[in-house]
């Protein structure tokens, strides 16, 4: 069979056989994913068409309570699936999720649940049964009397629902298959008697790593080594000996190739251009399951719980910042360059290597702190340094190193989805460094405040400001507060000339970034290359926040880089 026929074959499951894939339904509304299957010429076909996790993409996207239709026209094996995703915390069978899935199972076609129940899912039902119910046998002609709560559906076996909670749903299961088959269901009950409960849960527990571990989910100390760096020049030597090498998809049965991780990916980077750029089917086939297998390996090795859909996605996003992060860098933005890295290099690889250079970074600046940073010696923390500089340091710092960005999203951190993000942290760790070193060096001259309470959490940016303003106005060096008057006369010499806002100070960030050099005694050319950019990038801000301000308008406790002391309170007459 020659390659574009097999590719014809699993066109059900890509994203350019629009009518059949599940791409364009991950994109719809949960209320249109339901009318678009129901609507369609077979449901059964389409749904049973997607790959397992494309399934459990789309049961998670309409939502638990409203997924019924597609249950219904799911196959067995989806069945399967979604049961090992939702049943378990960590290696327990969560008898509370089994039975409200049992149930919509139920609702959803009773007929091929009972059969599953008592075939391929009969350990399943053993357990769940032993582990839910206590039974009682009427052995005699003369009737027994059970304690209140148990219940008979045939005469002969008693029932008593152990969790009163789940009475409504375990007795409507029983119930149902006592209807469909009465002789398995008293099999059933009379059986339970020989479950070893730890033997069971353990084989299912084993069994179900077995299964998942074919989409990608291993274990947690196998699924662990994602977080294993690789050096990038692996990617430039073609040393592909020490990495996984990339999955072959010449055979792979269609309903393995899932497109629902990376239908997630919307954003214009190499990764996602490259992978839609490839006119191969095959290689995009290839890619597609690699994605999928690395999300589900990223979900194993973080321990997540799915709860929503959201957690899916944000799983599928960081898989593909970190493979970007490795291929802008080892590209050099070169679409050609990025393509043939993918074709020769697995997304594990990739992956590795974007986050082992954040976490090289991270290293460094651990090393930094504990060896050389001047600000630890002084008893002060992260905050410190502000809230940009700070909170960005403070998530690199993590276990696992998130992106700040502050107010500009919707949330504070995030990971990293690109060099763009590591630079711009590179750029705040070298501006920490480089104004760490600028303080011990002034510090050395100007006695540094004992700060106590809050006042140790105050940022940097007042103290640099203050001595060079009392360096600029002739007045005594200190890092101490400065008063009304003072900064009136400071502002008043760098807007001289300038008849209204914006306030641009000309010239004077070139006399800040000499006067801190001289103040501070930085003679080393490698300091001061370093501590330059960093001055330069603290004045600019400086200008930015003062330039629309007018001098009665400023507030002591709203400015940022000064602290102005209060005016001196007059004599009583």
């Amino acid at each position: 069979m020659d390659r574009e026929s097999r590719a014809d074959k699993r066109s059900n499951v890509l994203v350019r056989d629009e009518e059949k894939s599940v791409a364009p339904l991950s994109s719809l509304s949960g209320s249109e994913i339901i009318k678009r299957i129901v609507d369609a010429q077979n449901p059964r076909a389409l749904v049973q068409g997607m790959a397992h996790g494309d399934f459990y993409w789309l049961v998670k996207k309409v939502g638990e309570a409203d997924c019924i239709p597609i249950l219904e026209h799911g196959s067995e094996e989806q069945w399967q699936y979604l049961l090992d995703m939702e049943l378990w915390k960590k290696d327990r069978l969560d008898l509370s999720q089994a039975a409200t899935w049992l149930s919509r199972l139920r609702a959803a076609d009773p007929r091929r649940l009972a059969k599953w129940l008592l075939s391929e899912g009969q350990a399943t039902t053993y357990y769940f049964f032993y582990r839910s119910v206590e039974v009682e046998i009427q052995q005699d002609d003369e009737p027994k009397d059970f304690p209140d709560g148990f219940f008979t559906l045939d005469g002969t076996y008693y029932i008593r629902v152990i969790d009163s909670e789940q009475r409504p749903l375990i007795e409507d299961l029983l119930r149902f298959l006592a209807k469909e088959n009465l002789a398995a269901y008293q099999s059933l009950l009379l059986g339970l008697a020989g479950v070893l409960p730890a033997e069971t849960e353990e084989q299912l527990y084993r069994m179900r790593g077995v299964r998942l571990a074919e989409h990608g989910f291993l274990p947690f100390e196998e699924a662990i080594s994602i977080y294993s760096p690789l050096d990038p020049g692996i990617l430039h030597r073609g040393e592909m000996s020490a990495e996984p090498a990339p999955v072959s998809v010449e055979e792979v049965p269609r309903d393995l190739v899932p497109v629902s991780p990376f239908s997630q990916l919307h954003e214009d980077n190499p990764f996602v251009i490259a992978v839609k750029g490839f006119s191969d089917p095959l290689l995009q086939d290839r890619l597609y399951l690699e994605f999928a297998g690395l999300c589900n390996q990223l979900l194993s090795a973080d321990g997540v719980v799915i709860n929503d859909v959201d957690m899916l996605v944000k799983t599928c996003r960081k898989a593909a910042g970190y493979v970007n992060l490795s291929l802008e860098e080892s590209s050099s933005g070169d679409l050609h360059k990025a393509a043939l890295i993918l074709k020769e290099h697995s997304l594990v690889s990739l992956f590795r290597v974007g986050f082992g250079m954040v976490l090289h970074l991270k290293w460094d600046v651990l090393k930094w702190m504990e060896q050389d940073a001047w600000f630890t010696r002084q008893g002060l923390d992260l905050g410190f340094w502000g809230d940009e500089w700070g909170e960005t340091v403070a998530g690199l710092l993590f276990e696992k190193p998130l992106f700040y960005c502050g107010d500009r999203e919707d949330r504070q951190y995030r990971d990293f989805r690109g060099l763009a993000d590591l630079d711009r942290c590179r750029e705040i760790v070298n501006n920490i460094m480089a104004i760490d070193y600028l303080f011990s060096r002034l510090s050395e001259r100007i006695p540094f405040p004992a700060w106590e309470g809050e006042e140790k959490t105050s940022a940097f940016h007042p103290l640099l400001f203050h001595v060079w303003a009392r360096n600029l106005l002739g007045s005594r060096l200190s890092f101490e507060g400065i008063t009304v008057a003072l900064v009136q006369e400071l502002f008043s010499r760098l807007r001289a000339g300038e008849e209204g806002p914006p306030y641009l100070m000309p010239g004077f960030e070139g006399v800040f970034v000499k006067d801190m050099l001289r103040l501070a005694a930085v003679h080393d050319d490698d300091w001061e290359s370093r501590v330059t950019p960093a001055l330069s990038a603290l004045w600019r801000d400086f200008r930015a926040e003062y330039e629309w301000v007018a001098l009665g308008d400023l507030d002591q406790r709203f400015s940022r880089y000064l602290s102005i002391k209060p005016a001196p309170k007059a004599d009583p007459p």
